[in-house]
């Protein structure tokens, strides 16, 4: 077995734990237990799986289904990563369908001693049938994908690496903005959906702002803090343009930029969302606004006047960050007073406790805030090409994540959670590594 199949197969393994547990968190946070007779429990287990396996839901379904996908597709990867035999694989995955299953059962059963969690036949059935997808999706695409990433990531075997890299960024930007994808194809609904008396689409740009009745109960400062989540996550898409040497002219970039924004919003009416104009608007500078930062780390300046501009926007960055963080800046009395209840000391319970779908782009901009401010700090301190790089932008990134939960826990109305700090340690070290392979890509391509 060669070194890339046991890195393949580590891989597979990772990413199977990681869906294991987070079925496991989602399915018992808030953690709040109860004990109750285990023959008590079987009864209602056993009447909660033949009573309950209607569908009620099409997006609860969807997101249990999207629960067992990877799970059998990682299984089933970390036992035949790097082996060539056909019949042998589909055999394994043929057995690690009712292993998914199984464990499904087992997560719903414990859920019973959760109060406020609920078990349903339907969530073992939607996971399972993910699961037979996962190990189906391995026996067609598993050894070509695991062959197209290690490709991917080998630079000198790939010279479509930036393209790649792009048109995959730009598929998971279209996936977070179209959650929960609970998608209609009605033409009654999307017909009623966008005439404007249903308040469903905002044709004007930034009309949320002038009429309380567009904002659909959120006050102005949750639009504008929306609208800075949203260029979060398009401005990456603009860093990554630059490795694109037919996408480099800059009179092609506000072009696209607006027609795949425009896209992206399109797609909202379709999933129970309200597209706006001005979010079409807000996406379309953030991608420019990526493609400039990346033009500064690219172009070969004198390196005091390029550290100059990166901490110019680096304070800028850190300003939205305290906007997303702080508002609507309505102190306690006592800031400095603490108090349990302004402290959660488990990650994301909002977002994992009911169908994660609904609030998953929440957490990957969470994650996503803090990779631009990664970049930048690397630049600042002159690192981008240093062997430390990562460890000092993700000590700095920790550092800022720390400050910003400590201050949210004293604004009225919000909580703080430590474990968020991850979330600026991992932002700020991919941050870094981006700003690396950014630096190293302008180098190889020249500048355009």
């Amino acid at each position: 077995m060669t070194d890339s199949s046991r890195f393949g197969r580590r891989a597979y393994l990772l990413l199977a734990l990681g869906t294991i547990a987070f079925t496991i968190y989602g399915s018992y946070v808030p953690f709040h237990f109860r004990s109750r007779p285990f023959q008590e429990a079987y009864t209602a287990f056993v009447w909660t799986m033949q009573t309950r396996t209607v569908f009620e839901s099409r997006s609860d379904g969807f997101a249990n289904w999207m629960l067992g996908v990877p799970l059998g597709f990682a299984l089933l990867g970390a036992l035949r990563a790097g082996r060539s035999n056909g019949w042998a694989t589909a055999l394994i995955g043929g057995c690690l369908v009712p292993l998914c299953a199984l464990f499904a059962a087992a997560v719903e059963f414990g859920q019973l001693f959760f109060p406020g969690r609920t078990c349903s036949g339907t969530d073992v059935i939607a996971q399972a049938l993910g699961a037979l997808s996962g190990v189906l999706g391995w026996v067609l695409f598993g050894p070509w994908l695991t062959e197209r990433v290690r490709i991917l990531f080998d630079g000198d075997r790939d010279p479509q690496r930036g393209l790649q890299f792009l048109v995959g960024y730009a598929g998971f930007v279209l996936f977070v903005q179209w959650l929960p994808l609970d998608f209609s194809i009605s033409p009654h609904d999307i017909y009623r959906w966008m005439k404007r008396d249903y308040l469903k689409v905002s044709y004007f740009p930034f009309e949320e702002l002038r009429s309380p009745a567009w904002r659909d109960g959120a006050t102005v400062w949750d639009k504008v803090q929306g609208w800075l989540e949203l260029s979060m996550l398009f401005l990456p898409l603009g860093l990554l343009i630059r490795n694109v040497p037919w996408l480099r002219p800059w009179w092609r970039v506000p072009v696209i930029a607006f027609a795949y924004a425009f896209l992206s919003e399109a797609g909202q009416i379709t999933v129970s969302r309200h597209p706006s104009s001005a979010d079409v608007l807000v996406a379309t500078f953030a991608i420019l606004l990526g493609r400039v930062i990346a033009a500064v780390a690219t172009t070969p300046w004198v390196p005091n006047r390029r550290k100059d501009v990166a901490w110019f926007l680096a304070q800028l960055w850190i300003i939205a960050l305290i906007l997303i963080h702080w508002q609507p800046f309505r102190w306690n009395s006592n800031p400095l007073e603490f108090r349990r209840d302004h402290w959660v000391w488990w990650p994301l319970p909002a977002q994992v406790s009911e169908n994660y779908l609904r609030s998953l782009d929440k957490v990957i901009l969470k994650f996503l805030a803090f990779v631009p401010l990664g970049i930048l700090l690397a630049w600042v301190g002159g690192w981008a090409t240093g062997g430390h790089a990562k460890r000092r932008a993700a000590i700095l990134g920790g550092v800022a994540a720390a400050v910003l939960e400590v201050g949210q826990s004293t604004v009225i109305g919000r909580i703080g959670s430590p474990i968020d700090i991850l979330f600026g340690i991992l932002g700020g070290w991919l941050g870094a590594a981006v700003a690396e392979q950014m630096v190293q890509e302008g180098a190889e391509h020249g500048n355009h």
